[in-house]
C-alpha cells in the first residue's frame, strides 16, 4: 500500500545544503546596523561608477588588490552606503561573526526563482538511515543471523585495523551492504522538494566547532548560507509499506516514533559525550530529531557506532565504534598530530572529539539539526484517522 504524506520539518538548527556555489570575501558588506549581510552584484557596481577612472580603480580592486574590503573601497571612492547597497544582488540576516574581516560565504541551493528549498534527496538520505537503523537495532535485539553476521565482520575488521583502514572500511561497508540489502527496497520511499521558502529564512553562520576539553570553541573561517532556525519545511513524502517491510497501518505516529529511537542512538552513542551546557540548546535536548543537510558533522551522516556496537546483557557498548571511527579520521585527516583522533579516544572513550555548532543569538545551536512536527504534518486520504498528540 502507498500512504501519502505532508509532513513539516521545524529548523532547530541552521540547515545548509550547498549549491557549489561561493560568495567571495570581496563581494560582501556587513552592515552591523542592518544586521545583514549583503551580496554585491559586480555588474551593478560597474555600472553604477560614475566615471571610467572608478571603474578602472574598481577592476583593480577585484583583480589586484588584497588588502582593502570592498567597504573601504567605496569609502575611498566617497560613495555613500545608500548608494552602494542599491548594487546588492540581495540582503541575508547576519546577527554576529567573531572575525575581522569576512571569509568567503559558501551558498545554499535555491530555485529557478532564486528561492532557497531542500532537495527531496537530502531527506530521503536521512530517512534511509532511520530505517535501516531500527532494522539493526532489531536484530541486535533480537539476537538474529544478521546481527551476528555483521558483528563476524566487525571482528574481522578490528583484526585488520593497522592495515590500511579505509580500504577495510569498504571491505564491511560492502559486506553491511550484502546483509541489508533485500532488507528493503528503497524505491519504495519517495521524498519530494521541499515547498519553496524566502530569502527572508535564511541567515549566514561561521562554522564553530565545539570541544568538551576547557569548554572550547573554535571558530573557524568559514560562513555558510543556511536556512535560520525556528523555519518550517514543507515535504511531500510516499512510503510504499510492502516495499519498505512496513504494516498497512504505518502512519506519521510510526515515522516519529522511529526518528526519536533514532535520536536516542545518536544521544547514546555520541550527543551524551558532551556537556550539556558545553551546547545547552544543542544535544541536551531529546526528541523527534535528525540532521538534515552539510556540516553537521560525522555521526549524523553514517552508521559505523551502530555497526560496530558490542552487546552485553542489557549493557550496550559502543567504544569499539569510537575507536574505529578515531582511527579513522586520523588516516583520512592528516593533522600536525597524526595520531589526534586516537590519543583523544584513549584519553576520553570517545571520536569524533568535536560536536559541530552555530552561534543563535546568545547560545550554540548544532549544525542541521531539525525536528518532525507531528502536529502540522498530515496523511493525505488516509483509510482511517490517526490521533496525532
Amino acid at each position: 500500500m502507498i500512504k501519502n504524506f505532508r509532513i513539516v520539518l521545524d529548523t532547530v538548527g541552521p540547515v545548509h545544503v550547498g549549491d557549489g556555489g561561493t560568495y567571495f570575501k570581496k563581494e560582501l558588506i556587513f552592515v552591523p546596523k542592518h544586521k545583514k549581510l549583503y551580496i554585491m552584484d559586480p555588474k551593478k557596481i560597474f555600472r553604477g561608477l560614475a566615471t571610467e577612472k572608478w571603474r578602472n580603480q574598481f577592476e583593480h580592486f577585484m583583480v589586484r588588490d588584497q588588502t582593502k574590503t570592498l567597504e573601504e573601497f567605496f569609502k575611498d571612492m566617497n560613495i555613500k552606503e545608500t548608494q552602494y547597497l542599491d548594487w546588492a544582488r540581495y540582503a541575508v540576516s547576519l546577527n554576529s561573526i567573531n572575525l575581522n574581516r569576512l571569509p568567503n560565504m559558501n551558498t545554499c541551493i535555491k530555485d529557478g526563482f532564486g528561492k532557497p528549498y531542500i532537495p527531496g534527496s537530502s531527506l530521503k538520505g536521512v530517512l534511509r538511515s532511520v530505517f535501516l537503523f531500527a532494522k539493526i537495532k532489531i536484530d541486535f535485539k533480537t539476537n538474529t543471523d544478521d546481527a551476528q553476521r555483521l558483528i563476524d565482520a566487525s571482528y574481522d575488521l578490528e583484526r585488520k585495523e593497522g592495515k590500511d583502514l579505509r580500504d577495510q572500511l569498504k571491505k564491511f561497508s560492502s559486506k553491511a551492504t550484502e546483509i541489508y540489502k533485500d532488507k528493503f527496497n528503497f524505491s519504495g520511499l519517495s521524498v519530494g522538494d521541499s515547498k519553496s521558502l524566502t530569502l527572508e529564512d535564511l541567515t549566514v553562520v561561521q562554522k564553530i566547532d565545539g570541544e568538551n576539553d576547557r569548554k572550547r570553541f573554535t571558530h573557524i573561517n568559514l560562513m555558510r548560507e543556511t536556512i535560520k532556525p525556528n523555519v518550517q519545511i514543507e515535504f511531500p513524502l510516499s512510503i510504499d509499506t510492502e516495499k519498505l517491510g512496513f504494516n498497512e497501518d504505518f502512519s506519521l505516529v510510526h515515522l516519529n516514533r522511529l526518528i526519536e529511537l533514532y535520536h536516542q542512538y545518536y544521544m547514546e552513542a555520541f550527543g551524551s559525550k558532551f556537556d550539556t551546557d558545553l551546547v545547552p540548546k544543542g544535544v541536551s535536548s531529546s526528541g523527534s530529531s535528525f540532521y538534515l543537510g552539510g556540516g553537521s558533522g560525522f555521526v549524523s551522516k553514517t552508521l559505523l557506532h551502530l555497526c560496530l556496537l558490542e552487546v552485553n546483557g542489557e549493557n550496550i557498548d559502543y567504544s569499539f565504534g569510537h575507536k574505529i571511527t578515531a582511527s579513522y579520521l586520523d588516516a583520512a585527516f592528516r593533522n600536525k598530530d597524526r595520531y589526534m583522533h586516537r590519543n583523544h579516544f584513549n584519553a576520553k572513550g570517545f571520536s569524533p572529539k568535536k560536536v559541530k555548532l552555530a552561534r543563535d543569538g546568545q547560545g550554540f545551536v548544532e549544525m542541521g539539526r531539525v525536528k518532525l512536527n507531528l502536529k502540522k504534518s498530515v496523511e493525505l486520504n488516509p483509510k482511517k484517522s490517526v490521533e496525532l498528540k
